[in-house]
């Protein structure tokens, strides 16, 4: 797949938003996406778009392509393929063509409002070259939203490459993990 070609999902058209606007939603509520895209019903247009992000080194990833998303950020259905189901969650590295992903903070719970588990999430950051050694750190980080359901068929990533070298920051709102969500 030409990575600057992303495939649309079943949309509903969403009316011009107030100027400002940005596409930043919780942890909670990126799985409230995953749902819906689970169960087949129709998602706000353009907002997460699908893609099999470890097909591509990140720089390859169309990041500004929404008008609603930050700059350098960007939101992707990912099929939960067998081959990542097969690795497990070990040390949690994901191959791309030229370099690998490397969790640094994995499975973060995340609590609906009322307290109940939905699901989790890992941090990992992307490192340039095939060695799992001799790798590069980049500035390039990815978040994995996943549902606390063991039949899964796609997650949520969100990709941010940050030129300052900071952290991604992360959302704040009664639905985080009881950890604070570092």
């Amino acid at each position: 797949m030409d990575p600057g070609r992303v495939l649309s999902n079943q949309s509903i058209e969403v009316p011009e938003l107030p100027f400002g606007y940005k596409f930043h939603p919780t942890s909670s509520e990126v799985l409230q996406y995953l749902v819906a895209k689970m169960k087949g019903e129709p998602l706000p247009s353009g907002y997460i778009k699908d893609l099999d992000v470890y097909q591509f080194d990140p720089h390859q990833i169309p990041l500004n392509e929404s008008k609603y998303a930050r700059e350098d950020e960007a939101y992707f259905f990912v099929p939960v393929t067998s081959k990542l189901l097969e690795r497990g969650e070990g040390n949690l590295t994901r191959a791309t063509p030229n370099g690998y992903w490397q969790s640094y903070e994995k499975n973060i719970p995340i609590y609906a409002r009322d307290g109940s588990y939905i699901g989790y999430k890992n941090k990992l950051v992307f490192y340039d070259g095939k060695d799992l050694n001799n790798g590069v750190k980049t500035k390039w980080k990815l978040v994995e939203y996943r549902l606390n359901i063991n039949l899964e068929r796609c997650m949520v990533c969100k990709i941010n490459h940050n030129a300052k070298g900071e952290e991604i920051p992360d959302e704040e709102d009664g639905a985080i993990s009881r950890d604070d969500e570092v």
